[in-house]
């Protein structure tokens, strides 16, 4: 077995003492994969000073999150890994982590779920903050109930989890291929489980694998742009969920932008009615790509690790 650890930096200094140890302490050995998306702190002479023992590889631009990993990932398969675990920036793991996702992957998943350990706060104290509402009463009854009841399994499947840290064997990647390039960034995490999903593939948790995301999750006033684009990337793994028709997906949110604007004009709200208009911009001047890629999605995802789809910025915004 080789495990890859893949990580995409940027900015990230401050966490990667504190990453990079954590990595070098697991007892389940590991190589690491560091892609550093054009930091401006120092990021990537720290780690070239630093970890000689780390894969560096240096952008000349910011590839987002989904196509720096879908890189990695790549040059993971080049190197014969038999499993990814992609790890955010600002996490580190115990020196079981790794050993647990992978005795799961292996014996208990038969290499065919994607896995994710229990994510805690930096603290350690909490779950993190994003993580305990993808594991609801809802989607993991069986876990609430086992920890209740102390008798608990290797692993749970759920809907989704976020990509702070996900541990994919090379075989699950290489059916569904890797990140869509369409997403700059944010919803990436969200339309690969909907792909694995798609294709009758597990997503579980491992509670006796954790890791600690040292975040703190802010709700600033965005600029208008900047909400028009956030908008347009939420709705943008609606379209590309290959269990929906993206033409009934695209009319419900026209209707639902109608509805808005009427209600914004009665009000005398002139933000509110860009708003929906710059969204509205965004969705039609992308709609043929958007349809292009939820095409290569179901038939070819794997062409999402090519170097064309890696380097080459897809979407207008």
């Amino acid at each position: 077995m080789k495990i890859v650890t893949i990580i995409v930096v940027y900015n990230g200094r401050k966490w990667l003492d504190k990453l990079i140890s954590s990595l070098l302490l697991s007892n389940q050995t590991t190589t690491i994969i560091i892609i550093d998306n054009n930091s401006i702190d120092g990021s990537a002479d720290y780690i070239q000073k630093n970890y000689p023992e780390v894969q560096l590889i240096r952008l000349d631009d910011n590839l987002g999150f989904g196509r720096a990993n879908n890189l990695g990932i790549k040059k993971a398969i080049e190197q014969e890994a038999t499993h990814v675990f992609l790890l955010n920036q600002d996490a580190w793991i115990t020196e079981n982590t790794i050993k647990e996702l992978l005795s799961v992957s292996t014996v208990v998943a038969q290499d065919s779920h994607l896995l994710s350990p229990m994510h805690l706060n930096g603290a350690g104290d909490l779950l993190d903050a994003s993580f305990y509402n993808y594991i609801t009463l809802s989607s993991s009854r069986a876990l609430y109930s086992d920890i209740f009841m102390n008798k608990q399994v290797a692993a749970y499947p759920v809907d989704f989890v976020n990509a702070a840290a996900w541990f994919i064997p090379i075989q699950l990647i290489q059916e569904c291929g890797g990140f869509n390039p369409l997403f700059p960034h944010y919803g990436e995490d969200v339309d690969f489980c909907n792909r694995l999903n798609y294709f009758g593939k597990t997503i579980s948790v491992v509670p006796k694998s954790i890791i600690f995301h040292d975040r703190e999750l802010k709700r600033n006033k965005r600029l208008l742009l900047e909400e028009a684009k956030y908008t347009f990337i939420s709705r943008l793994y609606a379209f590309t969920d290959l269990k929906r028709n993206i033409f009934k997906s695209y009319f419900a949110f026209l209707a639902k932008d109608i509805a808005s604007i009427l209600l914004a004009i009665m009000q005398f709200e002139g933000r509110r009615i860009a708003l929906r208009l710059i969204i509205q911009f965004y969705i039609i001047i992308n709609f043929m790509k958007i349809k292009k890629y939820r095409g290569l999605g179901k038939k070819k995802p794997s062409i999402f690790l090519e170097d064309d789809y890696i380097f080459t910025k897809i979407l207008f915004q």
